[in-house]
C-alpha cells in the first residue's frame, strides 16, 4: 500500500474532495438509498448495516444543500477562490488514483498481455472516471480504508473492461468467421 499512496492521506483528500464537491448535486442519494433498502429486504444487509447506511445518505444530503448554499452565497472573487481550492484537491486526488490504477494494472498483469497492451490507456481511463463517479459514496466516519475503497473500484472497473474487450474480441472472430465461411460455400 505504501508504494502507491498513503491511507491516512487518501482518506483526508476524498474528505475534502467531498466536502468541496460544488458538481455533486445529490441526485444519486434516493437511487443508492433505494438499492442499499433492497438489500437490508433481501438479508443481504444486517439492521445495523442499513441504519448506517441511511444516517450517512441523510447526512450526505444535508452536507450538499449547505454547501450548495454556500456555494450560491458566494461573491465572484470567492467563488474563483473556492473552485481553485476544490481544483487542487481534485488534482491531488487524481495523481492519487492513477497511481493505484496503475499498481492494480500491474498486479492484473495486463502490459504483459500484448492482445491488452493497446487497451491499457482506455483500461486506467475507465478506471479513473469510476472512482470519480463513486468517490462520494466514501463513508469517511466509518473507520474503513480509504485505499481498499479507492482499490475495489478500480478493481471493479478493470474487470468490466476485460469483460467488454473480451466479449468484443469474441463477436469479431465470430463476425470473421461467418463472413469466412460465406466465402467458402
Amino acid at each position: 500500500m505504501g508504494k502507491y499512496c498513503d491511507n491516512e492521506r487518501l482518506k483526508v483528500v476524498i474528505d475534502l474532495y467531498n466536502k468541496l464537491n460544488i458538481y455533486d448535486t445529490g441526485d444519486w442519494c434516493p437511487g443508492y438509498l433505494q438499492r442499499q433498502e433492497k438489500q437490508f429486504q433481501s438479508n443481504k444487509m444486517t439492521a445495523e448495516e442499513w441504519e448506517e447506511c441511511r444516517d450517512f445518505i441523510h447526512r450526505r444530503v444535508k452536507a450538499i444543500e449547505k454547501l450548495q448554499d454556500e456555494y450560491a452565497a458566494m461573491n465572484g472573487d470567492e467563488k474563483r477562490k473556492f473552485v481553485y481550492e476544490f481544483k487542487k484537491i481534485k488534482d491531488e486526488l487524481c495523481e492519487m488514483v492513477i497511481k493505484i490504477t496503475n499498481g492494480r494494472i500491474n498486479s492484473f498483469r495486463l502490459r504483459t498481455q500484448p492482445k491488452l497492451i493497446e487497451h491499457i490507456d482506455d483500461i486506467i481511463q475507465d478506471a479513473v472516471i469510476n472512482v470519480f463517479r463513486y468517490i462520494n459514496r466514501f463513508d469517511e466516519e466509518r473507520g474503513t480504508s480509504a485505499f481498499a475503497y479507492v482499490t475495489q473500484l478500480i478493481s471493479n472497473a478493470i474487470k468490466l473492461d476485460l469483460k467488454k474487450i473480451e466479449d468484443h474480441n469474441n463477436t469479431y472472430i465470430s463476425g470473421v468467421d461467418y463472413f469466412d465461411n460465406l466465402n467458402t460455400v
